[in-house]
């Protein structure tokens, strides 16, 4: 019962990280695009 709810939890964390992830992905692409928009 408690491993399972362990499970759940862990995974839960793992999705939150993995969003997270993708998150600064594409706030990393939106800074190099800007970056890239800025230079002459």
């Amino acid at each position: 019962m408690t491993l399972l709810l362990w499970n759940k939890i862990s995974t839960f964390n793992g999705d939150i990280a993995f969003f997270m992830g993708i998150e600064n992905l594409a706030a990393t692409l939106r800074r190099a695009r800007f970056a890239k928009a800025q230079s002459p």
